[in-house]
């Protein structure tokens, strides 16, 4: 998620990138066709995986899950996760599999960060995280079942260490790093991990270096095609969704799957009352948005009170109307079996 670490700079500069989604949901380009399914991808052949991010105490248990899907009237079929740069990092991944709710799916996000050194990216591609890398990919291996792994997200900001503005403004940084830990994942054989790349809707700062697509490592890379957005936030900008999943849809959607891999919308405390649109209503958008472009085939509601309450029970209104969609679209409580044979 975008934290805003940096300030008031950060977030003046995402409100102005955010202008433009203040505007109505634009209908999208069509593609060629729809998708098919395939297993290997955990892409369903219709429907749209339903997941959400809970906080955890420190682990999400069966318990939580279950609390959240009676709320929502569906259970979630994918869970976002978070994990650091160590080289136990698998270990934890482990820890909250034993630990959660069985059959789960789970989005592992990784999150590059090198102490001291903020040269994360030239860490990586040197070599010196391999010790690393590897630990989590024979982890992954032998975990056996499908995992979807979203490594360093939301590149395209300026809040993170392993972002363009933090490593020369230069993306292609970003490319070498990503393939490097693609690469040591197919040495080791771990087939079963499937690649989420997701940058963040609206680049930080807006300047044609910092380009979202400038960052794709490429279709050989990458299995879905992520995308982080969050709405009404004030200072953030309105970010209608349409045009925020616009931002990859009209790019990689007739070829990739696309995830919303975190999204919500901000409380009315947190929000600002110029955006004319309360959160009920910026929920219908989503998923109107959502059943609108057929190879929009996941998404992620990031369920917690933290820089906003972006929980979905935050008032009943969006939650009313967010377990409506839910119950009356095509949304999927598990993910297709039969993978990784």
């Amino acid at each position: 998620m975008r934290v805003p670490v940096i300030g008031a700079i950060t977030v003046g500069l995402m409100a102005a990138t955010a202008a433009v989604a203040g505007t109505p949901s634009p209908t999208p380009t069509p593609g060629p066709d729809v998708l098919p399914g395939d297993a290997d991808i955990l892409l369903p052949e219709s429907g749209v995986l339903h997941g959400v991010f809970l906080p955890g105490h420190p682990l999400v248990t069966p318990e939580d899950v279950d609390e959240y899907a009676d709320m929502v009237g569906l259970r979630p079929a994918i869970q976002l996760l978070f994990f650091d740069w160590t080289y136990r990092t698998w270990d934890e991944v482990e820890r909250q599999i034993e630990a959660g709710a069985p059959d789960m799916t789970y989005v592992v996000t990784w999150e590059p960060r090198v102490f001291p050194n903020s040269n994360v990216l030239n860490d990586i591609a040197s070599g010196s995280q391999d010790r690393i890398i590897r630990y989590f990919a024979e982890g992954a291996r032998d975990y056996g079942e499908p995992i979807f792994l979203r490594f360093g997200h939301e590149m395209n900001g300026d809040w993170y260490p392993w972002s363009g503005a933090w490593n020369g403004r230069e993306p292609e940084r970003y490319i070498t790093a990503w393939r490097h830990v693609h690469d040591i994942f197919n040495e080791v054989g771990a087939d079963n991990v499937i690649w989420v790349w997701a940058p963040n809707a609206w680049s930080v700062p807006n300047e044609p270096w910092n380009a979202l697509e400038n960052y794709y490592p490429g279709d050989e890379y990458v299995d879905w095609v992520g995308v982080d957005f969050y709405g009404l936030m004030a200072g953030w900008g309105r970010n209608d969704p349409g045009p925020a999943i616009d931002r990859v849809y009209r790019l990689y959607g007739d070829r990739k799957p696309i995830m919303i891999a975190e999204t919500a919308a901000a409380d009315s405390t947190h929000s600002d009352p110029a955006y004319g649109m309360t959160r009920a209503e910026w929920i219908n958008a989503l998923f109107d948005a959502i059943e609108a472009r057929p190879n929009v085939r996941a998404f992620i509601w990031f369920n917690i009170d933290k820089e906003a309450d972006w929980r979905v029970e935050a008032d009943p209104e969006s939650l009313a109307t967010f377990r409506d969609r839910l119950l009356g679209g095509p949304y999927l409580d598990s993910a297709p079996t039969g993978a990784q044979e």
